[in-house]
């Protein structure tokens, strides 16, 4: 049972990944980059930025789950992120079920310590 729950999990997110890969290729690559990160900005930055640009392509957020993500308190704490607590790098997002609607950002790819990422019952 715990295999078969482990190769199910793997293969959902394989799916994901191999989607979200062909939309990155399919986006022009300007479009594909950070909004306002430097290019000499810490990965921990990196992150920070990223999240809070997937939070701007949010339209609508009814349960207001993401009004955490803001710069009151560090990013690992926000609702949803779930961090490496050494590095402090993002390592899952599930933000499933808060009936989210928008669009991902291309530079969700620039997460690149994410492992897992949760967006079911959502709209994107």
């Amino acid at each position: 049972m715990e295999h078969s729950r482990t190769t199910h999990s793997r293969l959902i997110l394989f799916t994901f990944l191999h989607g979200f890969i062909i939309l990155c290729m399919s986006t022009p690559l300007e479009s594909a980059t950070l909004p306002s990160a430097s290019a000499n900005a810490s990965g921990n930055e990196t992150d920070r930025v990223v999240l809070l640009y997937l939070k701007k392509r949010i339209t609508q957020e009814p349960l207001h789950e993401m009004s955490s993500w803001n710069d009151s308190i560090h990013f690992c704490s926000w609702v949803g992120v779930t961090c490496n607590p050494s590095t402090k790098r993002v390592l899952i997002l599930d933000l499933s079920s808060y009936k989210l609607a928008g669009s991902l950002p291309p530079s969700i790819g620039n997460l690149t310590h994410l492992t897992g990422i949760n967006l079911k019952n959502n709209s994107f």
